[in-house]
């Protein structure tokens, strides 16, 4: 299964408990699926991350993607929706399945794919301990 990793919030070169958790998951999945790792900081580097870290992220794709601006407001609630849906459409295109650290950003444009942003994370892989 292709899976999509996104952390979405956070600017600057800092490493924090956001990012090294969903690091961690990245490395436990790619060991059973493709993985990446997406987000909009051009300093989170695997490089990076393995000085914080002792986990394997070589199977891991590390993907940066330029932050878009907010979509613009509409009173239309479907209108709404499908400003909201176009957001950000590049994070989850090619995923069978996307999960966020937060569920705030980006809708899984797969058809075949789930969303695990918000309330269906079990249909996500499950992470076992090693």
């Amino acid at each position: 299964m292709k899976v999509g990793l996104y952390i979405e919030h956070g600017s600057g070169n800092g490493m924090g408990g956001a990012e090294l958790l969903m690091a961690h998951v990245a490395s436990v999945w790619s060991q059973t699926h493709h993985v990446d790792l997406i987000h909009h900081r051009p300093p989170l580097t695997r490089e990076r991350l393995e000085l914080f870290s002792g986990d394997d992220y070589s199977s891991v794709r590390f993907r940066y993607v330029p932050r878009e601006a907010e979509p613009e407001a509409a009173a239309n609630p479907f209108r709404r929706f499908q400003y909201a849906r176009a957001w950000h459409a590049a994070v989850s295109e090619g995923y069978r399945c996307l999960r966020q650290l937060y569920p705030l950003a980006a809708v899984l444009q797969s058809r075949e794919g789930v969303d695990a942003a918000g309330a269906v994370p079990v249909l996500c892989p499950s992470p076992r301990p090693a």
